[in-house]
């Protein structure tokens, strides 16, 4: 990690906590709203706030740093082409593949990728079903992502992807908002509208 010097920091700049660190509600507000823990990656809202005598960092989806608790990373997110490539290649897999979970190293570039789609994808719900009261974003903190490979399921996916393709020789329209997560590059060369998908 690179000293966080502050003007090198911007929207999205990647930084990691060398201490642990209060997680204020905002860079002048003095709410805390949770923590940062030494060694979290966190993605920056903005550029610092000189705040009294304080650098403090939004950071998403919500909160504020102090910035002498962080440094810039000198992994920071790829162009989203690159992303959409990075994330579009299926695994290859045979009868004898078997079934896995592995932890993803949150300093690798699918990581970085994941996290900050979900981060940023965070937005306003209703208190309840059938209220008209809506609750703030909810604020979360990526500890940890684990790599799935289910070699059933995969070779599933393929088989109704080819049973598509064989239906639309073309391919079809793309049908997705403009603000989905992410649309993927076609495993088959058939624009499937072939989508990363997260709850």
């Amino acid at each position: 990690a690179l000293h966080a010097n502050s003007s090198n920091i911007k929207d999205g700049t990647l930084l990691k906590a060398v201490q642990k660190a209060p997680l204020w509600s905002s860079p002048s507000a003095c709410e805390i709203i949770g923590k940062v823990s030494l060694g979290q990656h966190v993605f920056a809202a903005g550029p610092p706030q000189l705040v009294d005598e304080w650098l403090m960092v939004p950071i998403r989806p919500c909160g504020a740093v102090q910035l002498e608790c962080m440094r810039t990373c000198e992994r920071q997110p790829l162009p989203l082409d690159v992303c959409r490539q990075l994330l579009s290649n299926l695994p290859h897999c045979n009868r004898y593949t078997q079934y896995r979970v592995s932890d993803l190293d949150l300093s690798c570039h699918v990581a970085i990728i994941l996290e900050s789609l979900v981060l940023t994808s965070l937005t306003s719900h209703r208190l309840r079903l059938a209220s008209r009261k809506m609750c703030a974003s909810p604020r979360i903190l990526v500890e940890k992502i684990e790599q799935v490979f289910n070699p059933r399921l995969l070779e599933k996916f393929i088989l109704e992807l080819q049973h598509m393709t064989g239906l639309s020789r073309s391919g079809c329209e793309t049908v997705l908002p403009p603000d989905h997560p992410l649309l993927l590059e076609p495993a088959c060369g058939v624009q499937m509208n072939e989508c990363l998908l997260f709850h």
